[in-house]
């Protein structure tokens, strides 16, 4: 890779593997509390999914910032549209009675989706230098706004008997660039299966 950065596990990696699990773990008990089952489904299941990831394919080496970036900030750009026509046609308010979660607020949202947007461009930044954490927070958002999202937005007009659920008019935007990216960081884990040219990063 690009990067050379060393394949061997270090101490700090093994850390933050642990760090980023602990969290985890909280994540999912807090969104179960205080947010019911379902959001503890779709973004704690979103979170595991994307440790397993990271840990298969980006724990040993990081992901080349050439190849991925790109993608990964229109996933960010992406969902921030996204968000924009859920908060607007009443996202918070519709998924608190569709999915019993009382706690989700138009506040909340707000503050929920701005933590998330400086935790994503945050992460950019890491993702040049190879951290551990950015690569997470990188699996994470793909996994997560970029690809799990795409797929409730689809499934949630069936579930309230209508064609139309807040968000799923914009959803296709952070879901094409995140399921990109999941086919690219898997091609840069799994090279001699790689089709496309890797010398022209997108």
């Amino acid at each position: 890779m690009g990067n050379g950065l060393t394949t061997s596990v270090s101490k700090e990696n093994r850390k933050w593997a642990i760090a980023i699990g602990v969290f985890i773990a909280l994540l999912n008990i807090a969104y179960a509390v205080h947010l019911g089952l379902a959001f503890a489904v779709i973004i704690g299941g979103s979170a595991i999914i994307a440790y397993a990831a990271w840990l298969v394919l980006n724990y040993r080496e990081p992901a080349d910032p050439d190849r991925v970036l790109t993608l990964y900030l229109l996933v960010i750009a992406g969902e921030l549209v996204h968000q924009i026509e859920e908060y607007i046609a009443g996202f918070p308010q519709q998924s608190a009675k569709t999915l019993n979660a009382s706690a989700m607020t138009p506040n909340f949202f707000v503050v929920m989706i701005l933590i998330l947007a400086a935790i994503g461009v945050t992460a950019a930044v890491g993702l040049q230098y190879g951290h551990p954490l950015a690569n997470y927070v990188m699996w994470f958002i793909v996994i997560g706004p970029g690809f799990v999202n795409g797929i409730a937005h689809i499934t949630f007009p069936f579930i309230v008997g209508e064609w139309y659920f807040p968000g799923l008019l914009t959803v296709w935007l952070p879901l094409i660039p995140g399921t990109i990216l999941i086919r690219r960081l898997y091609i840069e884990a799994h090279p001699d299966k790689s089709l496309p040219d890797k010398s022209e990063p997108v």
